[in-house]
């Protein structure tokens, strides 16, 4: 492994612990859709550049908030990444049946 990937990984990974940040990987198109139709549905608001999601889409991103909390999703390569605080994440997971990392895998 070079270097410098060993050392942004562990950067990253430290991010992740002194924000307690989770991590949802490898969401299904079908499953993403309807995280973000529930959380919309609960009150959630999307900010960033938004155009209506697409799963024929190479690549996309938003940022759902609500109050002070903030859960950024990310769609790339057929699958689907949200994270954010751990407190949204874990019940995020279960909710939907998903496994919940503590840092990207």
């Amino acid at each position: 492994m070079n270097p410098f990937s060993a050392i942004a990984r562990r950067y990253r990974d430290w991010k992740y612990r002194r924000n307690d940040w989770r991590i949802v990987q490898d969401i299904s198109a079908q499953r993403f859709t309807e995280i973000l139709q529930a959380h919309l549905d609960n009150g959630w608001e999307i900010t960033d550049n938004y155009q209506g999601f697409d799963p024929a889409m190479a690549k996309w991103h938003c940022q759902l908030r609500k109050g002070t909390s903030c859960l950024r999703c990310r769609w790339q390569s057929g699958a689907g990444h949200i994270f954010g605080p751990a407190r949204i994440l874990n019940g995020l997971g279960e909710d939907f049946g998903l496994t919940v990392f503590t840092t990207p895998q």
